[in-house]
């Protein structure tokens, strides 16, 4: 009688070699998070970071300065005017300023009817500005906290806005806005009219203006470069699948913050208006919840710790050789950029492109009791959900057995709404460019026709987010000329 040979699984850890950037941003601090962060200020002095209904305040070092403030409401947002003035605004519209040096409440000021996406103060600091998710824009005047307007030309949740003045004939101070209607409003705060409207169609996550000549919109995954004289296109950026939630500048870069985990600083119009350079990277351990920075700090947070970080210039001399290592950020993408031998696409969330000579693989080989008895008694598909519950690092081992005994469909058949869940959060999370993960896909999908009638809302939205990222993923391998790959992402997806 032959004996079952035991399912050997493989799991490969990745060990790059020591990135060097044209500069970094050190951790100084990493310090442990309270649960429900949801946003973060730094300025000259201070760090403030908001909680669900509090808000701390820390020094420029991490140091907790034993100050808090009780909210009446989750709050959505902080921001400083400078080191003596706080703003803080709240999920249900309102907006309360602070005191730094007591922490305690100036003034409470009411308007909004749902949470406060922005702040701006002017430079006079007499003024300040708002939007929320209510449609609507605020002008509001500090000492005496009434509201002198509100702008009501968005149809959607206001994103963003930003202060600026016009230079040459457009002399004139500005208040740009953002929304998820896809729209881009330019108003005149002197004559109080609207002067200029920029239509996009898919919603805007954030704007800035950079280096007073051009518009940058967080759409998606992608950012767009616009001239701010005629607002043409200049380019769109893609440095990741996931969706660019924050935006901002240092010195003559864009920071970049996305859901891929990580902050990105590039250069837009490096060398020439169509090539970008990535200058500097960094990839923190969960996914973001927000980002600030303040001349030479950058401070972050994410589920697990907040940071504070400082810029560094210069290149570290590694042994004798002075020379850089080439990496993936030191490289310059341009619309014209190909593969070649030494360049791998990857959809992993830390980095796109690497060096094949860069990259260190150590191999692990192991056998899992569990899913061996599984396998030995047919259960393919309990073997499976084994592998996506508790051994993640090793599916395409897996995945790969099944395919050459060809059960991927009858390990991929089920019925249950709690396992098409965990195997959509499971495709969602860690989907990988390989031939075993789209025969994985496809023969879900294959296998389980009746999602394409389910009226189960966790499985409808996890197909709505699965088919985002595989329109992202196709429009980052066009964006790089990967033609080889065609992808029926509408045809898979077409289920919800």
């Amino acid at each position: 009688m032959s004996t079952f040979p035991p399912l050997e699984l493989v799991r490969f850890r990745k060990k790059s070699e020591e990135i060097e950037f044209l500069f970094q941003f050190k951790i100084f601090r990493k310090i442990k998070v309270n649960p429900g962060v949801r946003t973060i200020t730094v300025c000259s002095k201070y760090v403030a970071i908001g909680y669900n209904c509090e808000v701390l305040l820390h020094d420029l070092r991490g140091t907790d300065l034993n100050k808090k403030y009780n909210c009446r409401e989750n709050v959505s947002l902080v921001k400083f005017r400078d080191d003596k003035l706080l703003g803080i605004g709240m999920e249900n519209g309102e907006i309360e300023l602070i005191g730094v040096s007591t922490f305690n409440r100036i003034k409470s000021i009411k308007g909004h009817k749902s949470s406060v996406n922005a702040l701006l103060f002017s430079s006079n600091f007499k003024t300040l500005y708002s939007c929320s998710r209510d449609f609507t824009i605020k002008i509001w005047n500090i000492l005496e906290g009434t509201c002198e307007l509100t702008l009501n030309y968005h149809i959607d949740n206001v994103t963003s806005i930003f202060l600026y003045n016009g230079k040459g004939e457009n002399e004139s101070d500005y208040l740009i806005s953002s929304s998820y209607d896809g729209c881009v409003y330019f108003y005149d705060l002197s004559s109080n009219t609207n002067t200029n409207k920029l239509e996009l169609g898919e919603p805007i996550e954030d704007l800035i203006i950079f280096n007073d000549k051009y518009l940058v919109l967080a759409v998606t995954n992608i950012i767009k470069l616009y001239t701010l004289e005629k607002l043409e296109l200049v380019k769109d950026i893609r440095i990741s699948t996931k969706t660019i939630f924050h935006l901002n500048c240092f010195r003559e870069y864009i920071v970049a913050a996305s859901f891929d985990m990580c902050i990105y600083i590039i250069d837009p119009i490096y060398k020439n208006m169509k090539s970008i350079k990535i200058v500097s990277l960094f990839h923190y351990g969960t996914y973001l919840k927000c980002a600030s920075i303040y001349g030479d700090v950058l401070c972050a947070a994410d589920s697990l710790f907040w940071y504070v970080q400082y810029y560094t210039e210069g290149q570290r001399q590694i042994g004798n050789n002075k020379q850089k290592h080439t990496t993936v950020c030191e490289k310059v993408l341009t619309m014209e950029t190909k593969t070649s031998a030494s360049v791998a696409l990857t959809s992993r969330r830390d980095f796109f492109f690497f060096r094949a000579d860069s990259v260190k693989e150590k191999i692990y080989v192991y056998s899992n009791k569990t899913v061996n008895n599984f396998v030995k008694k047919f259960k393919y598909h309990d073997a499976l959900m084994e592998m996506i519950r508790f051994n993640k690092g090793s599916i395409l081992s897996y995945l790969n057995y099944i395919s050459k005994h060809k059960v991927f469909v009858i390990a991929c058949r089920t019925y249950s709404i709690e396992d098409t869940v965990e195997v959509l959060k499971f495709l969602k999370n860690n989907f990988d460019i390989n031939i075993l993960m789209f025969e994985f896909l496809f023969s879900f999908f294959s296998a389980n026709t009746w999602i394409q009638t389910t009226n189960n809302e966790d499985v409808l939205l996890l197909l709505q987010q699965l088919q985002k990222i595989f329109q992202n993923i196709l429009l980052f391998m066009k964006h790089f000329r990967i033609d080889s790959l065609q992808l029926p992402v509408e045809n898979v997806c077409s289920s919800n």
